[in-house]
């Protein structure tokens, strides 16, 4: 028997080298869909927030017929007011966490303290689920996945209006002074 009648058993290092880019072909689109899922899923987050915060302050507004803040009492105070890193001042009287405040009197779950998100303990949590005391500002995560960014909302006392902002996560600034 000769050597050449011998079959060798294996894969030849063609068949080796296609499997492996064929693998890194069908790896490199999983990733990527993933990663555009990830982005799909946190701009609809975004925006599914930012309606339920203007629905709520909404709410709020013809339920108590007044914002959850005052405008200031001096003739020259500004008609717009703007929270940012502090929005929990306008959001906190939509908790029922507030009970004896007077900020919530008939103790009304304005906002869902599981669907919005805060920034605790080095990370983005549900508010309902943040430690501490309720001066938790509501935010997002911007679309790069990384930091965390303040819902910005504007009263205005003349117009008797709210907007919730920023327009899109784009354009939001990241605040990075956790």
């Amino acid at each position: 028997m000769s050597w050449k009648s011998k079959r060798n058993s294996g894969f030849t290092l063609v068949e080796l080298l296609t499997v492996i880019a064929v693998l890194a072909i069908l790896g490199t689109i999983i990733i990527g869909g993933a990663r555009m899922m990830m982005r799909t899923a946190r701009k609809r987050r975004f925006v599914t927030t930012k309606e339920v915060l203007h629905t709520a302050l909404m709410r709020y507004r013809t339920e108590y017929n007044g914002w959850p803040v005052a405008r200031a009492s001096s003739a020259d105070a500004a008609a717009k007011v703007t929270f940012k890193s502090d929005n929990y001042k306008l959001f906190d009287a939509l908790r029922v966490c507030n009970k004896g405040t007077g900020m919530n009197p008939d103790e009304i779950r304005f906002l869902d303290e599981t669907s919005v998100l805060t920034y605790s303990d080095g990370k983005a949590v549900p508010l309902s689920s943040a430690s501490g005391n309720t001066e938790n500002p509501i935010g997002y995560i911007p679309l790069s996945g990384k930091g965390f960014a303040y819902f910005e909302v504007t009263l205005d006392f003349d117009l008797d209006t709210v907007s919730v902002g920023p327009a899109n996560m784009e354009t939001g600034d990241e605040d990075d002074e956790y």
